[in-house]
């Protein structure tokens, strides 16, 4: 395409009228460009290899990843430099889109990251390269592509429940342990706009605050049922045990603070009203009938016992 390009530019600027001999009045400028005798300059055959050759090596720039890359645009007149300039105007749109697009999945919230047919991170959202250099696996994402994505160390990494395993088995969601955190990630193929599978794409959640709260709630709900089992067969001796709680589940503990307290309340009014039974039953026999409860004391009791059992 370059070198259509540069010979449509020869037609424009009328570099097919004449010969090169000079009969037509042309002559040759400082530059090294045939010049009509209008002044205009004239493309040569050693300008357009120039140019080309400029255009070929911003290819392959453009091959390495080099997007900061531009044409020399000083080393051209005419219009071959119209080229190189078009051709750097293309580059600025790419890297213009690319920049845009790397914006949308850094302003995703949850860790992100992309992944070539082979397993090897193409790029990093700035959440999940703020995990991977927390964890000093990489010293930023420029670090990262071309390593196995194994390298985020994983507890499911290298072993059959593998993300991109488990996707190749229909299954595109995947739970594992990192690093103390609780994750569920999703897996999905990357497909270009002719269909093909290029790689791959995973986001990553930390679920840990729900995934510790529902373990610490499954266990005092347990101690809980357990305890109501006892009273119900008239063993008053309970567990009042709370598990210990950590960051994550502090406020679970709060409310099952708060259910202790009750079934506190709940054990020592029965246990005032068996010796409120008791008494009652023994001033009877002996004849005092004008022997009542003492639901004040009873308050009292229970009063202490949550203090006690705090």
């Amino acid at each position: 395409m370059p070198t259509n390009l540069v010979t449509e530019g020869r037609k424009l600027h009328g570099a097919g009228n004449g010969n090169a001999n000079g009969a037509n009045g042309n002559g040759v400028n400082g530059h090294g460009n045939r010049e009509k005798a209008s002044g205009k300059p004239q493309l040569t055959e050693s300008d357009s290899t120039l140019a080309l050759q400029e255009i070929k090596r911003l290819a392959q720039a453009a091959r390495d990843e080099q997007f900061s890359e531009r044409g020399r645009v000083e080393n051209f007149e005419g219009y071959e430099r119209e080229v190189v300039e078009t051709v750097n105007g293309i580059f600025d749109t790419f890297v213009n889109k690319v920049e845009f697009y790397e914006g949308v999945i850094d302003a995703v919230e949850f860790p992100v990251h992309v992944i070539d047919k082979d397993m090897k991170w193409v790029f990093l959202n700035k959440a999940f390269e703020k995990l991977m250099v927390d964890n000093r696996v990489i010293r930023s994402r420029k670090d990262a592509p071309g390593m196995p994505c194994s390298s985020a160390g994983a507890s499911i990494c290298r072993t059959d429940n593998c993300g991109l395993v488990q996707l190749g088995r229909g299954n595109g969601e995947s739970s594992f342990d990192w690093n103390g955190q609780n994750c569920r990630q999703e897996s999905s193929k990357l497909i270009n706009s002719k269909g093909e599978h290029i790689g791959f794409v995973e986001v990553v959640q930390d679920l840990t605050s729900l995934v510790r709260a529902q373990k610490y709630t499954n266990v005092e709900v347990a101690r809980l049922s357990s305890n109501l089992a006892q009273i119900a067969k008239g063993d008053l001796n309970v567990d009042l045990k709370l598990a210990d709680a950590d960051n994550f589940t502090r406020d679970v503990k709060a409310q099952f603070t708060q259910i202790n307290d009750n079934l506190v309340a709940v054990t020592g009014a029965i246990q005032a009203m068996i010796a409120d039974a008791g008494a009652l039953s023994n001033d009877a026999v002996e004849g005092r009938l004008s022997t009542r409860a003492d639901l004040a004391r009873r308050e009292c009791h229970a009063r202490r016992n949550r203090v006690a059992r705090r």
